[in-house]
This record gives C-alpha cells, structure tokens and sequence, in this order.
C-alpha cells in the first residue's frame, strides 16, 4: 500500500490459506499461513522461497512468525516453533517441542 493514499500497489498470492503474520525486513518481505506454509521475497525479485513442513495436508498451520537477526521464527498449531535461515528457508535450523497445545506468540530476544 502506498500509505500517503492507502493505494494498493502490488497483490502477492503466495498462500492458500489466511495470512496469519507479515513482516518486511530490509525490504524482504516475509509471511506465514494458516496452510502451514512460511513465505520470503527479497526486494525487486519478483519471485519467492515457500516451505512447508510436509505436504500441505501434512502440515500445522503456522500461527505466529517472527524475523529476528538472521532467522526466522514461527509457531505452530501442534506446538512446535521452528527456525530458519531467513536468507534460504531451505530446512529449518531448529525444531522446538515446546507446548502439546497451539503456539500462538514467538517472542525472540536478540
């Protein structure tokens, strides 16, 4: 959105469920989704990284994500909170069995 005239200047369909948290980090734009999926687009790309943690049927909603330093933070329906190298996505760095119910709030301290 351009935020002098609250214009919408680009739609990103990268999702196939609810946006459940965005955030843009030195112009990378990254996203998460109750389909279980993490999202990362770096500025004037026009292409992105999308990981799951299985199929898509397979896979807890993410409901919280949170971009610290160089990693990415995000909690899940099952109670897991994962981590990754916000530059690559590839696989994540760190698995968490942190709660038997949903993560609703990753709070990470620098």
């Amino acid at each position: 959105f351009d935020i002098r005239t609250l214009k919408c200047l680009k739609k990103y369909k990268v999702h196939s469920g609810p946006v459940t948290a965005l955030q843009v980090v030195e112009g990378t734009v990254f996203s998460s989704s109750w389909d279980g999926s993490v999202f990362s687009m770096p500025p004037d790309s026009g292409e992105g990284k999308r990981r799951t943690m299985g199929t898509e049927a397979e896979s807890p909603s993410v409901l919280e994500m949170q971009v610290v330093g160089t990693s990415v933070y995000a909690g899940y329906r099952d109670g897991r909170a994962r981590a990754w190298g916000a530059s690559s996505l590839d696989k994540p760095t760190a698995t968490f069995i942190a709660h038997d119910a949903s993560m609703t709030q990753v709070l990470v301290d620098e």
